[in-house]
């Protein structure tokens, strides 16, 4: 049932930065999405536009041009560690070959200081995230950081839901909002709570209050377990783009 829910929580948050942003639930779309909006996307592409002099212009003497500057990202190394610090050690495996591999859509080639596993490692049981295997083909030719892209974002969205079907990884997560949690007796859902939920993904921003916490416990509200709430919860954060904005 959770993933019924999940559904609106995925709408709100999941293609902001560099998407627009779908209208899937009129209820949500004003109390919700413009607080995410005017939070979480502080620097975005319009807020990264920089005013540039140019030579003057005898009719426009004060002339002025326009540059616009892609918002920087997580790359591949910092986006693995980020969510590896989310849901745990059990992760990493997962993580490696889903995210730290792919230079080429979350940016930061490899360099020649990376060591690769040797010959003789069993790659399918030990993948880790700054050192590939040796069979692993190594991109050098990438910017440092990529764009928010669709093949980036289905990786990610790869990771958010293989990590929210493992209960460990969950409760790896809920600890961190409460360290007495277990999985048969996880935190209530409310406003502290859900703050201390967004920083595990926003790390950067504001704590927030108000539109955005109801928008996160109208996600949970359906659900019949403190799990399931939670499931919901992590998953939405987990899927919006912007914490990917440095």
């Amino acid at each position: 049932m959770w993933r019924k829910i999940v559904g609106i929580g995925i709408c709100i948050l999941a293609f902001g930065a560099s998407f627009s942003f779908q209208n899937c639930a009129r209820q949500l779309e004003s109390s919700s999405w413009n607080s995410i909006e005017s939070s979480s996307t502080s620097k975005s592409v319009e807020d990264l536009t920089l005013d540039v002099v140019t030579d003057p212009h005898p009719e426009t003497p004060n002339y002025k041009d326009q540059i616009e500057v892609e918002p920087l990202t997580t790359n591949r190394i910092l986006t693995s560690r980020i969510l590896l610090s989310v849901f745990g050690p059990s992760l990493e495996n997962f993580l490696a070959y889903n995210i730290a591999w792919k230079p080429e859509d979350f940016g930061s080639g490899f360099s020649i200081y990376e060591t690769k596993l040797s010959a003789s490692a069993n790659c399918d049981n030990k993948r880790l995230i700054e050192y590939p295997c040796q069979n692993i083909y190594l991109e050098v030719n990438v910017p440092n950081t990529q764009a928010l892209n669709a093949r980036r974002e289905a990786w990610r969205a790869h990771i958010c839901y293989f990590a929210v079907a493992y209960n460990p990884m969950i409760l790896h997560a809920v600890q961190q909002v409460s360290s007495q949690a277990t999985l048969a007796n996880l935190p209530e859902v409310n406003s502290e709570n859900l703050s201390k939920a967004f920083r595990l993904f926003y790390r950067s921003q504001p704590i927030e209050s108000g539109p955005i916490l109801d928008s996160l416990q109208i996600v949970s509200q359906d659900e019949q377990t403190e799990l399931n709430k939670w499931k919901s919860i992590l998953l939405t954060l987990c899927l919006s783009p912007h914490w990917q904005v440095l």
